[in-house]
């Protein structure tokens, strides 16, 4: 990673934010799925599949978008939002044992450093910008960096207006 884009953080990230960590998470994950479900796209000259190959690529891409809504899941929690809005949102019954977003979240994020945070959203960046479409909101020159800072300088869900 560049100089330039250290110097663009502000020395105000502490190590392990749980902010931080959820929102670079979430980004992550939606990468992920996103290339993999762009590589199911036909291209060029027909290619001979093995049977059952597209419906497993298929189950691998709904795979990648339970790990995309989990990760939505600690970013929403992480800003406040209720767990009776997320079951609400799910779909699922207030008096259930066991909710689908509780087993959503067994898995919780390893904490990460403040030079591995921007490490890693320097390489989001990139591919927000490698991916922009004419059509697409206008991008800042750090996008993912400036809404991840953006959501860690808010005030917290429960003060705003």
């Amino acid at each position: 990673m560049g100089d330039t884009h250290r110097r663009y953080l502000p020395g105000l990230l502490p190590n392990s934010h749980p902010a931080a960590s959820t929102e670079l998470r979430l980004a992550e994950t939606a990468r992920v799925t996103s290339d993999f479900a762009r590589g199911m796209v036909p291209t060029g000259s027909p290619a001979v599949l093995l049977p059952g190959v597209l419906v497993d690529d298929a189950i691998q891409l709904m795979r990648h978008a339970q790990d995309v809504l989990a990760s939505a899941v600690r970013v929403e929690l992480a800003a406040g939002t209720s767990r009776r809005a997320l079951a609400d949102a799910l779909g699922e019954h207030e008096d259930a044992t066991r909710s689908r977003s509780e087993m959503l979240l067994d898995e919780v994020p390893a904490a990460i450093s403040s030079e591995d945070l921007a490490d890693r959203l320097f390489d989001l960046d990139a591919w927000v910008r490698r991916h922009h479409e004419d059509d697409d909101s206008r991008l800042t020159a750090h996008p993912v960096t400036d809404a991840v800072l953006g959501h860690l300088h808010a005030p917290p869900a429960d003060q705003r207006d």
